[in-house]
């Protein structure tokens, strides 16, 4: 699954379509890997240098027309066009202000490496059998330790 979703499109769209094709298929298993945006850092500076960067990809990915419907999801749609004209007029230092917090949090996990594999284990753990994170960090320790935690939790 791509990175840019909610928990809410997952359960609402990609799920029931994966169902739909398993059924179809007359299939009983099936691996699902999601991708998922990560924003971390060892202190509050660090995780809001990462939390500003994810909120770039997010507002890239959503600037996208056929993503809107993920942000259809949650009543978010009329920011797409929003994006979509900023990214147009080259404007890309202004698009991480139009996503918000709950945007942010909802698309993304953020974090230290510790809350961060907790988060993803909550969210992915009854879904996905892979993760394949996109780490907004910079530091490899911190990725190293976001790595380590994960593999503790396996």
């Amino acid at each position: 699954m791509h990175p840019f979703h909610t928990t809410k499109f997952l359960e609402n769209i990609t799920l029931l379509s994966v169902k739909k094709g398993l059924e179809m298929a007359q299939a009983k298993e099936f691996d699902i890997s999601v991708g998922v945006m990560v924003a971390t850092g060892t202190n509050d500076e660090e995780i809001a240098k990462a939390r500003d960067a994810c909120k770039a990809q997010i507002g890239f990915y959503g600037s996208t027309p056929a993503y809107k419907v993920v942000l259809e999801q949650h009543g978010w749609e009329d920011i797409q066009p929003e994006l979509n004209s900023l990214t147009k007029k080259g404007l890309w230092q202004d698009i991480p202000n139009l996503i918000s917090d709950e945007i942010l949090e909802s698309i993304a996990v953020t974090g230290t490496p510790d809350e961060v594999s907790n988060i993803i284990f909550d969210r992915y753990g009854s879904i996905a059998s892979r993760i394949a994170p996109s780490i907004f960090s910079g530091d490899p320790e911190v990725t190293k330790a976001l790595i380590t935690s994960l593999k503790e939790k396996l």
